[in-house]
């Protein structure tokens, strides 16, 4: 619900945008605002693939919207080894911002 966030942070700043499209595609995303002079919000996370195109500049950041993932398991099948590891590992290191 990331997109919701954002529509939060925006009406909290104030700020009318037209959203022009919605994309689960990161490189579909990028040339769509490339093609169309646009505004997008891509998580930090891809912020190296980015920004090797020089046609992308960073303007700003959002500190404060972030993704969660949840990952939800009946009891009986956190018992199989492979669903155990997926629930005891840290995955901290994964998202921290750039």
């Amino acid at each position: 619900m990331l997109g919701r966030k954002l529509l939060n942070w925006f009406n909290s700043q104030g700020l009318q945008v037209e959203i022009l499209g919605e994309f689960d595609d990161a490189a579909l995303m990028k040339a769509f605002g490339a093609t169309h002079d646009a505004i997008f919000v891509a998580p930090s996370l891809y912020s190296l693939d980015f920004y090797a195109d020089e046609s992308v500049i960073e303007i700003g950041r959002v500190e404060n919207v972030m993704e969660e993932y949840h990952a939800i398991f009946a009891e009986r099948m956190i018992q199989h080894p492979a669903v155990q590891r997926i629930c005891n590992a840290d995955y901290s290191a994964l998202f921290k911002l750039q």
